[in-house]
Order: C-alpha cells, then structure tokens, then sequence
C-alpha cells in the first residue's frame, strides 16, 4: 500500500465559521447556528434554535453531508455530518473542513480524531493562553493518504468504533439510572412500614 503525504488544504476547504453579529438575529434569513456546545455525534441541528440574520448565507459556508466540524480552541473530536442539512452554519469559533474527491470524509475524520487533533495542541496550548487552531495552521497540517479504498475501510472502522463507544456510553447511564430507581424504590418502600 502506497502513502503520500499531502497538506490538508491540498485535501480539502476549511471554512470559518460565520460571525453572528453580522446580523443583529432579528433579521429575514432564518439558520441554525452550531456552538461548540452544540457538538455531539447526533447530527440533530433541527433541535437547534433558529436565529434570523439580515445578511444571506453562501451555500460555501453552509454545512453540508460529510462536512467535519471541529472546534478552533481545543479541538478534541471531530463531528461527521452524516445526514443531509438545512440552513445549518457554525459560528466563528469553528471550522467546516469540507473534502474534496481525493479524500474519504470518513477517513479524513477518524485521522484527525485518532492522531491529528493531538498534533494540533501545540498549536492551541501555548503557556497559559488557550490559542484558536488558525485556518492557515490547519491548511498546512500534513495527511497521510492511503488510496480511495483503504481510506473507506479505514474511515468505516473509525466510525463504527465511535458509534459502539457512544452506544457504550449511553448504555451505562441507563444502568446507573436503573440502579437509582432500585435504591429509590428499596428505601421508600422502607420508610412506609
């Protein structure tokens, strides 16, 4: 299997995210806008509050299907958009990385999750001061890439792996809440003789 290196702006747009206040969100164009906090793996931007702006959007900066979305201050995971989006944009303390047809979405994801993200701290991590991940940083950043075919292999390894852990995860919040009412019930159950 032969690997080339190339730069990430070889690979792929990265975008920033709008600024909200080039509306004052009382405006005629209606869009959900991603926060960081707003980052998760659900891809559910419908649950998000509609803001109106007065300045239209460019379909540039809109999130689309296999769009990464990362956050500019301390990047430790990289949300896939797997589903098909409307009106979605993230705020300027974000970036899009958009793929171009050289790269795997998927792929792209997992290396930057997996390895990339821990080589930017350098970036971000400077002393006390909590740095933002530049457009220009990241556009230089260097990808290995496989060819189209390990890449899907790879990227669907990733993304399973992610999905498994998040089932994990919400499967031990579900224990302990029943583990909870179990205790509830015992100690009420007590009081009442």
């Amino acid at each position: 299997m032969r690997i080339t290196e190339r730069k990430l702006e070889e690979i792929a747009d990265v975008i920033i995210g709008i600024n909200e206040a080039r509306g004052k969100k009382t405006g005629e164009f209606t869009y959900h806008i991603v926060n960081p906090a707003d980052l998760d793996d659900s891809n559910d931007f419908d649950r998000l509050e509609p803001v109106n702006l007065e300045t239209e959007v460019g379909d540039h900066n809109l999130v689309h299907r296999d769009d990464l979305l990362i956050k500019r201050v301390s990047p430790n995971f990289v949300t896939l958009v797997t589903g098909e989006v409307s009106n979605v944009v993230v705020s300027s303390n974000m970036l899009i990385i958009r793929c171009h047809q050289s790269v795997v979405p998927v792929f792209l994801a997992g290396y930057l999750e997996l390895r990339g993200l821990e080589a930017l701290k350098h970036y971000t991590e400077r002393g006390m001061t909590m740095h933002s991940v530049s457009k220009k940083e990241l556009n230089e950043f260097l990808i290995p890439l496989p060819d189209l075919k390990t890449q899907e292999i790879l990227g669907e390894l990733w993304f399973l792996n992610k999905q498994k852990r998040d089932l994990l995860s919400r499967l031990s919040e579900k224990e302990s809440d029943h583990i909870k009412s179990i205790y509830i019930r015992a100690l009420s159950e007590g009081r009442g003789r």
